[in-house]
């Protein structure tokens, strides 16, 4: 299943342990500054507690939501959504 994943970045952070555990959450694709689409088998809960001791120190706010294979729309170039269907299962 796919997870979007986005989160604003305190000023001044090093990112690279927390871009290091988003990779580790699956397959990706990071086409936008600060979303991360991400093919795992964990759910929203699970990729979250991964990520939760970046919470107030690395990042602001973040979200993680399941994308609906069935309901998707947006201006992208044509890999990103090549990735997207071929990814979403």
């Amino acid at each position: 299943m796919l997870h979007l994943i986005s989160y604003n970045i305190r000023e001044n952070r090093d990112t690279n342990a927390f871009y290091n555990a988003i990779q580790n959450s699956g397959i990706w694709w990071h086409y936008f500054e600060t979303t991360w689409i991400v093919r795992s088998d964990e759910n929203s809960n699970q990729i979250y507690e991964r990520l939760s001791p970046f919470v107030g120190t690395t990042v602001e706010y973040l979200l993680i939501v399941k994308i609906d294979p069935n309901d998707e729309q947006g201006w992208l170039p044509q890999e990103a959504w090549d990735w997207i269907r071929n990814n979403n299962f």
